[in-house]
């Protein structure tokens, strides 16, 4: 099962959490052990996230990028105040300047089991952010490329 998301797994399957966003036609989860927090925070007056993708924002101290997955996708970005609702994630990709990362939120999170057979390598898009694809509840959803996340994040954020 090397090529299942690191988390839980036990009979019951892999535990996940599903990230609410307004992708049109896709579902988002990350393995449980990736979230470190789902909170709300509020994007500094001079943040444009539509238009440069990324955002920083403040949290417990320190300032973490924000991605939005629908303006990663090529997809208009939802609208959004000042004060969003985010899932900050532990960063993988082993750069210590990049410890943990944001991804914007349309909803309340939920967590769900998917079991290891689910799992396809095969992507329903033809984007390089995501890694895999399952088949949960009757749905599709996906499971984003977390290095690819990050390595976008820190190109945005250089810009």
């Amino acid at each position: 099962m090397q090529d299942v998301p690191t988390g839980e797994v036990h009979d019951e399957g892999l535990r996940v959490v599903h990230l609410p966003t307004q992708l049109k036609s896709l579902d988002v989860i990350v393995p449980y052990a990736l979230v470190a927090e789902i909170t709300e925070v509020i994007l500094p007056d001079d943040e444009d996230l539509a238009r440069k993708q990324a955002a920083q924002i403040d949290w417990r101290g320190e300032k973490i990028g924000l991605i939005s997955l629908e303006t990663l996708a090529g997809e208009s970005l939802p609208t959004v105040g000042q004060r969003v609702r985010v899932a900050v994630l532990y960063a993988i990709g082993g750069d210590s300047a990049l410890q943990y990362f944001a991804i914007l939120l349309s909803g309340v999170p939920r967590s769900e089991r998917v079991f290891a057979e689910s799992f396809s390598k095969d992507s329903p898009a033809d984007s390089p952010l995501w890694r895999m694809s399952a088949e949960l509840g009757g749905r599709l959803v996906v499971v984003p490329d977390v290095i690819e996340l990050e390595n976008r994040i820190k190109a945005l954020m250089s810009k």
